[in-house]
């Protein structure tokens, strides 16, 4: 089992239900090693708690020593404003705000996000239209199943 894999089953041990992994990025030079654990919550995630999780998850490392180098740099964070949507659970805490959304036909559209279905791998959107220069909401609602979607941006708005 990979070193990422051993962490997540330990993470989710840990977690409380409401927070969940995003990403484990283990990279391994030849002076040092790198773990970066992206963590987010269905109601997002505070530096508290990736604080704690950052503490519980070095001492179990050290204990289990599944980093075999004594030099290692360990980062447990939330995603941030730049990354792409990784997961289903993510898309709640965005309803109301506006996405860049890429399908795997690498079509792009703009839209604001209005409903979840994650029973059905399913987001709800109103498109962003582009009329003289301005940007307008369409009429109608559109779905796209999860599966069809390459990547899903949040557009943070300075308004």
């Amino acid at each position: 089992m990979s070193i990422e894999k051993k962490i997540s089953n330990y993470l989710s041990e840990i977690l409380e239900h409401q927070y969940f992994v995003i990403d484990i990025i283990y990279k391994k030079s030849r002076t040092n090693a790198k773990l970066s654990v992206l963590l987010d919550g269905d109601a997002g995630i505070g530096i508290d708690t990736c604080v704690e999780t950052s503490r519980k998850l070095s001492a179990w490392l050290d204990e289990q020593n599944l980093i075999e180098d004594d030099a290692y740099h360990l980062e447990v964070s939330s995603p941030g404003v730049d990354l792409p949507l990784q997961s289903m659970r993510q898309f709640p805490q965005h309803i109301g705000r506006s996405l860049e959304i890429t399908t795997k036909e690498d079509k792009i559209v703009e839209a604001k996000l209005l409903e979840v279905k994650i029973e059905e791998n399913k987001i709800i959107v109103l498109p962003i239209l582009l009329k003289k220069n301005k940007k307008q909401e369409a009429t109608e609602s559109i779905s796209f199943d999860y599966q069809d979607i390459k990547k899903v941006i949040v557009l943070v708005s300075f308004k």
